[in-house]
């Protein structure tokens, strides 16, 4: 799950559900995100009337976020569940419109 908390001007990354082994540890710079504290976070600033734009990559294991074309956050994820393809779109405090959503399915790059 991917949040952005406008009162602390940051996106959290949370994968601590992204899958059923709870053994995982995530690497997030110096020390690895481990079980209970499966988060990253990021900070950036919005402005109350500026449009977010995201665009968000996920191969696999690895996920992107480029935000407004100024940052891009990276999270090595390990994804088993189910409902691991799908994608929701949520806000609890205001209006939130999505304009172009795309999703592509690539084809592998080594096929052996």
């Amino acid at each position: 799950m991917i949040t952005y908390d406008r009162h602390r001007s940051q996106f959290v990354i949370y994968c601590e559900n992204a899958s059923q082994d709870k053994n995982l540890a995530y690497p997030n710079g110096p020390r690895p995100l481990t079980s209970g504290n499966l988060k990253q976070t990021v900070s950036y600033a919005i402005e109350d009337n500026q449009a977010l734009n995201l665009e968000v990559f996920v191969d696999k294991s690895v996920i992107e976020i480029f935000v407004n074309g100024d940052i891009c956050i990276v999270q090595r994820v390990y994804p088993m569940r189910d409902d691991r393809k799908q994608v929701r779109q949520f806000t609890n405090d205001r209006q939130i419109r999505a304009r172009n959503v795309v999703k592509w399915e690539m084809d592998a790059t080594n096929p052996w």
